[in-house]
């Protein structure tokens, strides 16, 4: 297994020359990496929705003022 780290016009650019190919020969590793690269994404996603929730949480913490 290989994983290779691609900025994504890299992987565009890749797609677009496998897109050249007969459909029968590419259509199953066009396949794979979709199903990969989406799954990055919305790791990703769900990384940035968690860490924007953490900071917002500790700009509320902090913006509270005490009781007194």
């Amino acid at each position: 297994m290989i994983n290779l780290n691609l900025e994504i016009a890299e992987v565009e650019a890749v797609l677009k020359h496998i897109g050249q190919a007969a459909y029968a020969e590419v259509a199953p590793l066009i396949a794979k990496i979709h199903g990969q690269a989406t799954m990055q994404v919305q790791a990703i996603q769900q990384a940035s929705v968690v860490e924007k929730q953490q900071s917002n949480s500790v700009s509320q913490n902090t913006d509270a003022q005490p009781v007194a």
